[in-house]
């Protein structure tokens, strides 16, 4: 059986496409609606975002690698996030083209996509280069022990349980659950 494909864990993969701004230019966005974002909120002010995953499943696929102007030109805020709704050649799948400014705690950034009262602003017009946003896989989680569901008598089956979990846990659980086990058999069953 082949299980490595589920102990890869950090593996890159395409999260969304979205113009990111430049460094500097994310700084004038924050520096010009800094006296609106609530105290202890997370400030991000770093991209729009045109779609979710790769650029060919999105309307910005010609203008990957591109520099490009978006005009912030109003604010919209709930008890949740903060963003601006914005003006781009660039396309976005998103209904209204937006910068996510700031979240609340435990709050998440797609929060602003569900604004719908936008308070015109004094106009900024900031630079960035639309791009693939790369990210790593989260480690798998542990599930905590069931009880109600006995583990196979079967290492290979016990193996099928496992998988998704790191290779040193595999190991400690492998030899806990069958301890005449050899680190031959363990590796013959991982790979």
């Amino acid at each position: 059986m082949q299980f490595k494909k589920w102990l890869s864990e950090n593996e890159s993969y395409v999260s969304y496409t979205a113009l990111v701004l430049h460094p500097g230019e994310r700084d004038k966005l924050i520096q010009h609606v800094q006296a609106m974002i609530p105290d202890g909120w997370d400030v991000k002010s770093d991209h729009m975002t045109t779609n979710l995953r790769s650029a060919s499943e999105g309307p910005a696929s010609d203008f990957i690698g591109q520099e490009a102007k978006v005009t912030a030109k109003a604010i919209g805020s709930n008890q949740k996030v903060m963003a601006v709704a914005v003006d781009s050649e660039v396309p976005s799948k998103n209904a209204v083209k937006h910068i996510t400014i700031a979240t609340a705690p435990g709050a998440q950034s797609q929060e602003s996509n569900n604004l719908t009262d936008w308070n015109p602003m004094t106009p900024l017009t900031i630079r960035g280069i639309v791009k693939e946003v790369q990210q790593k896989s989260e480690p798998k989680k542990i599930k905590p022990y069931n009880p109600s569901l006995p583990a196979p008598n079967d290492p290979n089956k016990f193996m099928e349980l496992m998988r998704g979990k790191p290779q040193n846990v595999i190991r400690i659980a492998l030899k806990g659950k069958f301890p005449g086990i050899t680190d031959d058999e363990i590796n013959s069953i991982m790979s």
